[in-house]
């Protein structure tokens, strides 16, 4: 990832699904293949943060039984490197399907920025 990318006043960032069962590859079936997921995460927080832009978290509430992302699973706890800061006022918005988009109110909150 660049070290400087000119972003928009207008752009929001959204983090999706970065959450502590995502590390259980017995579970999903193999290793990621992302290395520097956490290093970049990290940099695109702390540059929207510094510019005071707009962060949107959202997190998978998984309705598998078995799943580590279940609600009542430690493992579906947000990862330390993400979570939301309320200080900063960035919403947590819960989803039980792959969109962000079904059931949550993201596209208002877009549409609103």
């Amino acid at each position: 990832m660049s070290s400087k990318v000119d972003i928009s006043t207008t752009t929001t960032l959204i983090v999706i699904d970065v959450q502590k069962g995502f590390r259980d590859e017995q579970y999903w079936g193999g290793h990621r293949c992302t290395p520097d997921l956490e290093q970049n995460i990290t940099k695109l927080l702390t540059g929207f943060r510094k510019a005071h832009l707009p962060i949107i978290h959202v997190k998978h509430d998984s309705i598998i039984p078995t799943s580590p992302l279940r609600p009542s699973n430690a493992a579906n706890e947000i990862e330390d490197y993400a979570k939301p800061l309320a200080t900063n006022n960035e919403p947590l918005l819960h989803k039980s399907v792959n969109s962000a988009f079904i059931g949550t109110d993201l596209e208002k909150r877009l549409r609103e920025q």
